[in-house]
Order: structure tokens, then sequence, then C-alpha cells
């Protein structure tokens, strides 16, 4: 969907008096936020998020006039940087870690909560229970709760800061340069 409507918005990238910086600001609000839409609650691959950052860096080249990087030779770095964006792994990943700072500011009978830690205490609720054959071995709470480590060393560091969530959106900032 989000390619449908970067594709139909090619004649505002091609004919339109807009700067590049009012097209940048256009894919952002109408493109970038369909691509990005309830991804935060989901584990992506590596794989997936290449995919992510690669579209991106297609409509970011259409919308400045570059050609494709194997014609150009001007890196997907270069063109992000010009377009003043950031990767969209990198907006994702800040969806991700504020919805996280949403369940752990969340009451401990909340149905949110209760759904990724035991009741009562920090402890995983995957842990539990024993993973399947053939089952995703990648789960959304335990890569927020590694990057939250990552980020402030350890989840009952990161637990008082999450409780105010500007507190939490700053130290996210701070931390990492969301």
């Amino acid at each position: 969907m989000a390619r449908a409507d970067c594709d139909a918005l090619g004649t505002v990238w091609r004919r339109s008096a807009l700067t590049w910086k009012q097209k940048v600001h256009i894919v952002i609000c109408l493109v970038q936020s369909k691509l990005l839409y309830s991804l935060a609650a989901l584990v992506l691959t590596k794989a997936q998020d290449r995919k992510l950052d690669g579209f991106q860096n297609r409509c970011s080249r259409k919308i400045l006039g570059i050609a494709p990087s194997y014609v150009s030779r001007v890196s997907n770095i270069t063109v992000l940087g010009k377009a003043f964006c950031r990767p969209a792994t990198a907006v994702l990943r800040k969806q991700r870690l504020q919805l996280f700072g949403k369940v752990l500011r969340s009451a401990p009978d909340n149905p949110l909560r209760s759904s990724c830690f035991v009741p009562g205490c920090w402890t995983l609720a995957t842990d539990q229970c024993i993973r399947r054959v053939g089952r995703p071995c990648r789960e959304w709470t335990r890569d927020a709760v590694q990057e939250i480590t990552a980020l402030f060393g350890s989840l009952e560091l990161a637990v008082p800061v999450a409780q105010q969530k500007m507190s939490w959106n700053a130290a996210l900032t701070e931390k990492h340069g969301y």
C-alpha cells in the first residue's frame, strides 16, 4: 500500500513546484507512516529490515531525482543524509522502544503487561513456556529487553525512567540519538 501511495504521488515528485524538503515531509507523513503502521509490535528479520530501508531509499531517490545506486554510484547513506531522514529501521526501533515503555508504565494487572511479564516481577512470560519445534526463535519482548539492556545497563534501571513518558522519550533520545 505504501508503494502504491509513493507511485501515485509520482506526478507530485516530477511536476510540482514544491521544494524537495516539502516533498520529503509529504513522504514522511503519507508514505512512511503507512509503511511503518503497527510494525512496532512485530519482530522483523534482517531481510525484512533491509526491505524496509530499501523501499525508503527508492522513495527518497525518486523525490530527489537521483538514479539508482548502480547507475549513479551515490550511496543510500548519502541519499538519506541529503533528505535529512533517518533509516526506516531506526524510526521503527524508536517506536518499538516507546511501545515497550508503555508496557513498563502499565499497571501490574494490565493485560498488556501480563502478556509480556510474569505478574509481580520482571521475568519474561515466555520464559515459563517451552518453545515448540518450528516456532520462531525471536520474540518481541526478548528483543525489546535486549535493546533496553544495551541502552540502560539492565531492565531494573530502565523501569523507573519509563514511569514518566517524557523522561522515557528523553532518555531514548539521549542514549541512542532517537
